[in-house]
């Protein structure tokens, strides 16, 4: 309860600061969602507190003209539960294979964003805690924007939560600094280095790179990533990957993308390998109207029978420009590794219903 108040009196003083400080910006997301989830065996209905499609969050961020064409920046944002109006930094991990839900980043405040900046002519720098470069050029070109509403490529991308207080490292990168340079003709790179928890040491630290390019209608994307385990020089989890899109027309785009999953020992041995490929498409039925159909494969090469597939259907009702109703179904087929949600050498589904609202 204290560490509650604590929070919230800290929120509070954010937001009032924000209210008399100049080109300082105020969003956030809330989603609020009903979910019914078979895991092959038994089925459970909950709130989806954490968001059923979009992680809920509030952040503020904000810049200062420093003349000659630079400016100074910062970016504060915290994941917040809709179900308890608790804070949430682990939403994005509801629906992954590493970390239970709601048991992530328990202790921290603004654990998605707290970062200082300096922008100009050669790109930006970035201080403090970021998203992982890779994460968001991967994020780009995943059918369904890593939504939370099946897991589907967040099931198959690595992070950890060893680095206190269990940031989610691979994601949500702590002590790191970022280059993002300018988009020339098409091109940006952003790459960022996590210097850990430890003096002298890699422990948690992370390292990452992420390139974008977008010609007309395509767009495409590569990345890569490390992250060091908690308790060694050691390599823990790495990302590397592609993907692209098409936008055919008005009314229609397609995605695509392929991410392979490393996983190490202490002793720098690889002890998994997973593969996913995602892709799939948008359709506008109407303005307001908007089906999303994804399909889904993840294999790990070191697993016998192991290659879980996922088709995941979601349909958009657009009530405003910032307000929507959703539908989402999914079916997910387990071998002989556990899914997002089915057991192993089970069939299961996921029914989710709600309504989402940015601001």
């Amino acid at each position: 309860m204290k560490k509650t108040q604590i929070a919230l009196a800290a929120l509070a003083l954010v937001a009032s600061t924000a209210a008399l400080a100049d080109g300082v910006t105020v969003y956030g997301v809330l989603d609020v969602g009903l979910q019914s989830v078979n895991n092959g065996t038994t089925t459970t209905r909950s709130f989806g507190g954490g968001g059923t499609e979009s992680p809920s969050l509030i952040g503020f961020r904000g810049a200062e003209d420093l003349g000659n064409g630079m400016k100074a920046s910062f970016n504060l944002e915290a994941g917040l539960n809709t179900g308890n109006g608790a804070l949430d930094n682990g939403s994005y991990s509801h629906n992954g294979a590493t970390v239970a839900a709601g048991s992530a980043v328990s202790t921290s405040i603004f654990g998605r964003a707290m970062n200082v900046g300096v922008e100009g002519d050669f790109g930006s720098v970035k201080a403090g805690v970021i998203m992982d470069p890779a994460f968001l050029a991967a994020l780009g070109v995943d059918p369904r924007g890593m939504g939370n509403g099946s897991g589907t490529a967040l099931n198959s991308w690595g992070y950890t939560t060893g680095y206190s207080p269990n940031l989610l490292q691979g994601i949500f990168n702590a002590n790191s600094v970022m280059y993002t340079s300018p988009n020339i003709n098409g091109l940006q790179f952003s790459g960022s280095y996590g210097m850990g928890g430890t003096a002298a040491s890699r422990q948690d630290g992370t390292q990452s790179i992420g390139i974008t390019y977008a010609a007309g209608n395509l767009n495409f994307a590569g990345w890569s990533n490390t992250i060091y385990a908690d308790t060694a020089n050691a390599k823990a989890v790495t990302n590397s990957g592609v993907g692209a899109g098409l936008a055919i027309s008005e009314t229609l785009s397609v995605k695509g993308f392929i991410n392979k999953v490393q996983t190490y020992s202490t002793a720098n041995v690889v002890t998994a390998e997973r593969n996913t490929v995602g892709i799939g498409g948008t359709y506008a039925l109407q303005d307001n109207l908007k089906l999303t159909v994804a399909y889904y494969t993840k294999d790990n090469n070191m697993v016998a029978n192991s290659d879980n597939t996922m088709t995941v259907t979601n349909l958009t009702y657009g009530l405003s420009p910032r307000t929507s109703a959703y539908v989402t179904y999914v079916m997910e087929n387990a071998k002989s590794e556990t899914g997002s949600f089915a057991g192993a050498n089970k069939n299961g589904s996921k029914a989710a219903v709600g309504i989402l609202h940015s601001f």
